[in-house]
């Protein structure tokens, strides 16, 4: 069985600990390294406070899953840049998020998109008030992102012995102002038709990699944020893809991942996809 490596980014804020316990009972259930970085942004930092941080964390991290090979890092410069960087030596990078307010901490307020935009390994945003939960993998897909978001939902099912959710959003192309109802209706029929052989093309190579794997599917007409935030309630995990690296983002991140990221209580996983 491979070990994961799991980069964690810590800071004072409660978002970033319930991130760590979320990587620990990762950790639990499946090989692992754990790394544990905290940046340092200002000079004035107590650098003796941060290693002592860092020691409960990693102690923190053996308790919950004994064996485990722990490792801590004080890092120099902002918090994104750095958790960024670290990402060579990752599969998966986890990091906390203040899902209600904007409080600003290192990793905490708006640092979440601007690092998970960046991120070339899939990025976890653990909301603060996160509890765990044995619900099943919920998989947000389109037709640029369905290949790399589908592949690791499909991997976290396997894993986890859970079923997978796949969640298709679709609306009308047609402008309402500017069409006569006739058109409006053709427009509807052919974007949802689109949508229903995304969807369908999703669940047949779902089921082709993992047949054993129970799959449901939905499809939703209207905003894809607000389909993942209603699929993800009862959820363990939510997964999206993401096209682009930049710390703009894009369509797809700004329309879904962040509103997913600010509504839900399930933690989400931003997938970025390869570059061709």
């Amino acid at each position: 069985m491979s070990v994961e490596r799991i980069l964690v980014g810590l800071d004072a804020s409660q978002a970033s600990w319930t991130a760590l316990r979320w990587a620990a009972n990762r950790a639990g259930d499946h090989p692992a390294r754990v790394r544990i970085v905290h940046a340092l942004e200002t000079g004035d930092t107590d650098v003796f406070v941060v290693r002592e941080r860092l020691a409960e964390a990693a102690a923190f991290v053996r308790g919950t899953a004994p064996g485990t090979v722990v490792e801590t890092s004080v890092e120099r410069g902002f918090a994104a840049d750095a958790l960024v960087d670290d990402t060579a030596d990752a599969d998966l990078l986890v990091i906390g998020a203040h899902r209600a307010r904007r409080v600003r901490s290192a990793l905490t307020g708006s640092l979440p998109e601007r690092i998970a935009t960046r991120a070339p390994v899939p990025t976890v945003v653990v909301p603060d008030d996160w509890t765990f939960g044995s619900g099943p993998i919920v998989v947000g897909i389109d037709a640029d992102t369905a290949e790399a978001a589908l592949s690791f939902a499909l991997h976290e099912a396997r894993r986890t012995g859970r079923s997978l959710r796949v969640v298709h959003a679709w609306r009308v192309t047609a402008p309402v102002a500017a069409r006569p109802i006739a058109l409006l209706e053709d427009a509807s029929s052919t974007d949802e038709q689109s949508a229903r052989l995304v969807l369908g093309a999703a669940e047949r190579e779902a089921a082709r990699r993992e047949p054993t794997v129970s799959v449901r599917s939905t499809l939703w007409e209207g905003d894809a944020g607000a389909a993942l935030a209603k699929a993800g309630v009862e959820a363990s995990l939510v997964v999206v893809g993401r096209r682009h690296r930049t710390t703009i983002g894009g369509e797809l991140f700004g329309s879904v991942a962040r509103e997913a990221m600010h509504r839900s209580k399930t933690p989400v996983v931003i997938v970025p996809v390869p570059a061709d």
